[in-house]
């Protein structure tokens, strides 16, 4: 709902079709997304759904879809998305700006397609390259 949310109200020059939740239905096996909703928030202690990440000092406004204590999802429903590093590149910002505002890094971030049943993720425990990439985000501003 988010994700077609952010859609209709961003994505003004493309063509959003509603359906009910009957065609939901038919395109997404709903059992199976509940128990994979089920299951990752088993023995996770923070969840934030929709928590805002803008800076004013990047002049970035932005929202991540799911943190999972340190894990950033980002839900899409494109057919054609995840499987290479340049669906990332968004995230990788979403991280950046959340250790700004928070002081927390994320371990992993994560591209979920719900109409696919597909999971593609990217372990990031190691990355280290925080504040590198938000110097390069201060140099942009600047």
């Amino acid at each position: 709902n988010i994700s077609l949310c952010h859609s209709i109200f961003f994505n003004t020059n493309h063509v959003i079709k509603l359906i009910t939740l009957d065609e939901l239905e038919k395109l997404v096996n709903l059992e199976k997304l509940d128990i994979y909703i089920t299951g990752r928030i088993n023995n996770i202690n923070q969840v934030l759904l929709n928590p805002p990440l803008g800076s004013d000092k990047l002049k970035i406004q932005a929202d991540a879809d799911l943190i999972l204590d340190k894990e950033l999802i980002d839900i899409k429903t494109s057919m054609n998305i995840g499987s290479n590093i340049g669906d990332f590149v968004q995230l990788f910002i979403y991280v950046c700006l959340y250790y700004v505002n928070y002081e927390i890094k994320c371990e992993k971030i994560t591209i979920v397609n719900p109409l696919l049943n597909k999971e593609y993720f990217i372990d990031i425990d190691k990355w280290g390259k925080y504040d590198d990439f938000v110097k390069i985000l201060k140099d942009r501003v600047n």
